[in-house]
């Protein structure tokens, strides 16, 4: 095995961006293929990224008050909003369309 290529997982494709997790940050790239944008830079690792139907936000769980919360931010990046006080088992399955307060 070569220690040199990333270990990329849980990766979400919506049209021709996919956003995946590797080296414990949020990664977006064409569905065409080139260079990888970093999307976070957090201190806990994020988990099952989903990109909303039409692209343009992205779900995720992050661990950054020490338990798993989903949060959502613009797919592109930027400040991610938290969305759940829940706790514990908190994973995204899936997206529909966002209340306005979210967007």
């Amino acid at each position: 095995m070569n220690d040199d290529l990333p270990y990329l997982r849980q990766p979400s494709l919506r049209g021709e961006q996919i956003v995946f997790v590797a080296d414990d940050d949020l990664w977006s790239v064409a569905a065409s293929g080139g260079a990888a944008r970093r999307l976070t830079a957090g201190l806990s690792e994020p988990a099952t990224p989903c990109l909303s139907p039409d692209g343009r936000r992205l779900a995720f769980v992050s661990r950054d008050e020490q338990h798993p919360e989903v949060y959502v931010m613009a797919a592109e990046g930027g400040v991610a909003t938290r969305l759940t006080w829940l706790g514990a088992d908190t994973l995204v399955r899936g997206g529909r369309p966002l209340a306005r307060s979210c967007s």
